[in-house]
């Protein structure tokens, strides 16, 4: 999946508290390749090392009259030329094209129109039709489908925009269907207010797509007006550049290798995206062990492994309970009870790790809070996990010999771990489905035509 193309303009650069010292040099960037400088002469001193050059903000302006911001910039390199001047190299994560901003916090927009990894083969939203007429010739209409509104956050409305984007040469015409989502509120508000909204929407087309989606591009207009066309005003644009850590190698998906698209969410997928932001609020921990496992495919076995089980854990922590007593009962009762029959004789590092063991052997077991989830999502999963008891021990011992590591417990091989990690990646699956409200014949339906399930039926293992 190829990046958008970077840009590079020559310009004049300068530390906002030093406007009149100003150096030439040419930026380059990229949506999500973040944005570099390359100067003739160097913006910080050179009497000092590198340890002393720390972060600091960039402000320009490229020769095209284009104003550009790199914020929490870093020098990474510095030459001195023998004669002439010294050249040097800024770098930043972050930065605004457009506009000149101290920190994020004070870039207010009102609307932000962002394109997704996988957005349009998900929305399904066609806007190209063909038919041949009776002379011979073939007839192209381009008609964008409507915008489908998807709810909204504290006072950002979400709706996804299709479109149809061309580009035409003497022997060449193109039109490639698109999609972007659109935030947008009645005043306007810090970028970072729409962080939340944007982590949502990559959470979900991630999931959907099982694979780690991304923004591509965000372009959003201020609340600066810049001229006025047909009595309607014309808004400030700037574009939102960011670094990213885009995965290698990702396998290309289409609509009919999701789980989900927009067309499941139907009749009302503004009240199942709704209610799937309440799903993320409530099960932040899930989400937390989880979805990194998609955003870092290349993670060893083991470590794949454990973040599937405490996201398991924590799935029935927050959904299902998990004690054999209650606080009162336990802290009135047995603990108490325990407590006292630690012998005085015990050293004192001893009797610490006993009294912290003690706050918690009240609740559930690893193997219990499974065996619950299982008996309560069996039959969705049963096709890939058919023997439930033997699944329950063995992935509770997989689990204690890496956490409780010994010599004499063999740790568990690679592919074994590999595949208890899909079978417990299939059950968070089901039950995020059936939280996000999808019923029980469409969990059983999306679970069977789903990557994971493919890749246990034949037994796949992904080589290293």
């Amino acid at each position: 999946m190829p990046d958008l193309d970077s840009t590079s303009e020559a310009g004049f650069w300068w530390l906002p508290d030093s406007p009149n010292e100003r150096l030439v040099g040419t930026v380059t960037y990229a949506p999500r390749r973040g944005i570099q400088l390359n100067l003739v002469g160097a913006l910080l001193g050179l009497e000092k090392g590198p340890a002393s050059w720390g972060q600091f903000n960039v402000w320009g302006q490229t020769v095209r009259g284009k104003p550009v911001t790199l914020l929490d910039a870093h020098q990474t390199n510095l030459e001195v030329h023998m004669p002439g001047y010294p050249t040097s190299k800024v770098e930043a994560s972050r930065g605004i094209v457009g506009g000149h901003y101290p920190s994020m916090n004070e870039v207010l927009v009102h609307t932000l129109d962002m394109q997704f990894d996988y957005l349009a083969a998900w929305s399904g939203q066609s806007g190209i039709s063909e038919r041949s007429t009776e002379n011979k010739t073939w007839e192209i209409t381009v008609a964008p489908g409507n915008s489908v509104p998807l709810g909204q956050s504290v006072g950002i409305a979400a709706e996804i925009v299709p479109y149809v984007s061309h580009t035409r040469s003497r022997t060449e015409l193109r039109l490639e269907e698109r999609c972007e989502l659109r935030l947008r509120t009645e005043s306007p508000r810090s970028f970072l207010d729409f962080d939340t909204l944007i982590s949502a929407v990559r959470i979900l087309l991630t999931f959907a797509a099982g694979q780690a989606a991304h923004p591509r591009q965000m372009k959003a207009q201020t609340p600066i007006k810049t001229t006025e066309l047909n009595g309607k005003p014309l808004w400030q644009e700037i574009e939102v550049i960011r670094s990213l850590h885009i995965p290698k190698n990702l396998r290309e998906i289409h609509a009919e290798d999701m789980l989900f698209t927009l067309r499941d969410l139907e009749p009302e997928p503004t009240k199942t995206f709704e209610t799937f932001l309440t799903v993320q609020e409530r099960l932040q921990p899930v989400f937390d062990v989880f979805f990194p496992t998609y955003f870092y495919p290349d993670m060893p076995a083991p470590q794949l492994f454990l973040n599937l089980v405490y996201a398991t854990e924590a799935l029935h922590r927050i959904t299902i309970g998990g004690h054999y007593q209650t606080e009162e009962d336990y802290e009135s009762g047995l603990k108490k009870e325990l407590h006292h029959a630690i012998p005085s004789s015990t050293s004192e590092d001893f009797r610490q790790s006993l009294t912290t063991k003690l706050n918690f052997l009240h609740e559930y077991s690893f193997r219990k809070r499974l065996r619950d989830l299982l008996q309560k999502y069996g039959d969705l999963v049963s096709p890939c996990i058919p023997k439930h008891g033997q699944f329950v021990d063995a992935v509770s011992e997989a689990r204690n010999c890496l956490v409780h590591a010994a010599t004499d417990r063999a740790a568990p091989e690679y592919i074994e771990l590999w595949k208890f990690a899909q079978q417990l990646g299939m059950l968070l699956e089901v039950a995020l489905l059936s939280e996000i409200g999808f019923q029980k014949e469409q969990v059983h339906s999306i679970i069977a035509r789903g990557r994971r399930a493919q890749l246990i039926r034949a037994n796949i293992f992904p080589e290293k």
